[in-house]
């Protein structure tokens, strides 16, 4: 999955701001920085 880009629709969360939000078409990508962590980038 790392560096894939999939395209979304549907209802994402966030843990840090306790909201959903529904999402139409999104891209996302899971990326690693310099130290190997993970993210998942989505615009």
């Amino acid at each position: 999955m790392h560096a894939h880009t999939i395209n979304y629709s549907g209802w994402l969360h966030s843990n840090e701001y306790r909201q959903n939000a529904l999402g139409d078409n999104v891209s996302a990508q899971v990326i690693m920085d310099k130290k190997r962590n993970l993210f998942l980038q989505i615009n």
